[in-house]
């Protein structure tokens, strides 16, 4: 037994409305990018529900240089041992600073060396490097950040399954 075409309707805008529900919780992929007279980097940042869950900073002016991957903590004030960064991964892209003043954490595979990168102010972010013999903290002021929201696949599948869902509710009424 084939469903009538009421049955049809439902079902597509059933179809339609949860894509909507799924990519209302999707992850959200912001580039980074850092400049002070310290430093220079630029990496990923993965926000879900306004906290930072992945991404990467690569540091390609200043002291340890290199790739660092996100450190993934929980609470707030989170402080990694060894390293003395203290970070709560609190992200709200629609605000200037978009991190808090314990900011996000990003450090190698042993945990010897870290950056922590958090906002000052609108407009004035700093990094702090903390390797077993020395750290450095960027002159605040002077270092700014740029977020740039990255399409997500699961979204523009998503978006692609509502598109299809309408086509099909419009085909049903011919």
């Amino acid at each position: 037994m084939y469903p009538n075409k009421t049955a049809k309707k439902i079902l597509a805008l059933a179809a339609m409305v949860g894509c909507i529900g799924i990519s209302a919780q999707a992850q959200s992929t912001f580039n980074i990018t850092f400049a002070s007279s310290t430093f220079t980097a630029y990496g990923q940042l993965v926000v879900t529900s306004g906290l930072a869950t992945g991404g990467y900073l690569t540091v390609t002016a200043g002291p340890d240089q290199g790739t660092y991957p996100f450190y993934t903590g929980a609470g707030p004030s989170v402080r990694i041992t060894g390293t003395d960064l203290i970070f709560d991964n609190v992200v709200n892209p629609s605000v200037d600073p978009f991190l808090t003043d314990n900011g996000v954490a990003f450090v190698n595979g042993d945990l010897t060396v870290g950056f922590n990168l958090w906002g000052n102010g609108a407009g004035n972010y700093s990094l702090f490097d903390k390797s077993p013999t020395q750290y450095y903290e960027s002159d605040g002021g002077t270092a700014t950040i740029t977020l740039v929201p990255v399409p997500e696949p699961t979204t523009m599948a998503l978006a692609g399954l509502g598109g299809l869902s309408l086509y099909m509710f419009r085909r049903q009424r011919q």
